[in-house]
C-alpha cells in the first residue's frame, strides 16, 4: 500500500519555513545607525604641541578613540581625577613631524567608526576663546602671527585687538569652508574707536596696512547672524612681512557703515 503524508505535516512544514525566511528577512533589514562626528573643539593645532579636543555628534557617546588620517597625530580619553574618561574629550598629540594642512579625524566607537570631520596642522601658536568676546571692551587680544579657534556667537559679532605699526601691512585671515563648518563669516577691521575700516564678506584673506600706529579691532560675524557648534572657524593673524601668505581677495573700503551696497560704496570711493 502506498504511503502519504498527512495534510497537517505538510502545513507545519510550510509554516516553518514561513518563520525561517521572516527571521532572515529581519536579519538583513536591521541597520545599525551611523555614527555622525559633528563639531571638534579645538579644530586643529601646533606641530609638536598637545593639544585638548571634545568632541560632538551623534550615535557617538561611547567613543574611546579618534583616529587621524595622519599617523603622526594621536590621541587617547582624557581621564578625570579620579581616572575615569571624561565622556567626549580627547588629548591630542601632534608629532614635530606631522604633516602641515588639513587632515581628517573620525570617532571609534563600538558600532562603527564614525563619519569624518577636518582637523588642521600648522606651525603657529594657537588659542581656543573661552569667554565671550561681543565688545570692544571684551576683545581677545591676537599676537601676530598666531591662530585663534572660536565658535561664532548668533546675533552679535565677535571682536579681537591686535597691536598694528604704522605701513606694516597685515594679513587677517578666517577658515571655514575648509574645515566644514556651516559659517558664511563677515570679516571686518575697525580702528580703536570701532569704526569700521576695510571689510571682506566674499572669503578669502583680508588685507590691512594700518595708517597709523595703535590699537585696531577685528569683528567676525555671520553673513546671516547665526549661531551654534557648527558655525566655528579659525582665525589667523598674519605678519605679511614675515611670512608668504596665499593670494588674498580685494577687500572692500568702507566709510562708518559697513552694509553699504557695493556700488554704493564705489561711488564714494575717489
Amino acid at each position: 500500500m502506498r504511503r502519504t503524508t498527512p495534510p497537517y505535516i505538510f502545513a507545519s512544514l510550510l509554516s516553518g519555513l514561513a518563520v525561517a525566511f521572516t527571521g532572515i528577512a529581519s536579519a538583513q533589514l536591521a541597520i545599525l545607525p551611523t555614527p555622525r562626528l559633528l563639531t571638534i573643539m579645538p579644530m586643529g593645532g601646533q606641530v609638536g604641541t598637545t593639544v585638548e579636543v571634545a568632541i560632538t555628534g551623534t550615535d557617538i557617546d561611547d567613543a574611546d578613540a579618534l583616529r587621524f588620517s595622519d599617523p603622526k597625530i594621536t590621541a587617547k580619553p582624557k581621564t578625570a581625577p579620579d581616572g575615569k574618561p571624561e565622556a567626549g574629550k580627547f588629548v591630542v598629540t601632534i608629532a614635530p613631524d606631522a604633516t602641515r594642512g588639513v587632515c581628517d579625524v573620525h570617532a571609534v566607537t563600538h558600532i562603527g567608526i564614525s563619519t569624518p570631520r577636518a582637523f588642521a596642522v600648522g606651525s603657529m601658536p594657537e588659542i581656543t576663546r573661552v569667554k565671550a568676546n561681543t565688545t570692544l571692551e571684551t576683545a581677545l587680544e591676537l599676537k601676530p602671527n598666531s591662530i585663534c579657534n572660536a565658535i561664532v556667537t548668533a546675533a552679535a559679532a565677535d571682536f579681537y585687538s591686535f597691536q598694528a605699526t604704522k605701513g606694516k601691512k597685515v594679513i587677517v585671515d578666517c577658515t571655514t569652508a575648509d574645515i566644514d563648518s556651516r559659517l558664511i563669516r563677515v570679516l571686518i577691521i575697525t580702528d580703536a574707536q570701532g569704526r569700521d575700516l576695510v571689510v571682506n564678506r566674499r572669503g578669502g584673506a583680508l588685507e590691512f596696512t594700518p595708517p597709523a600706529d595703535g590699537k585696531y579691532f577685528i569683528k567676525v560675524h555671520s553673513l546671516t547672524y547665526e549661531g551654534g557648534a557648527e558655525h566655528f572657524y579659525r582665525l589667523a593673524l598674519l605678519d605679511a612681512t614675515a611670512l608668504e601668505p596665499a593670494p588674498a581677495k580685494k577687500a572692500t573700503v568702507v566709510s562708518a557703515y559697513s552694509w553699504l551696497p557695493d556700488s554704493a560704496l564705489a561711488k564714494q570711493q575717489p
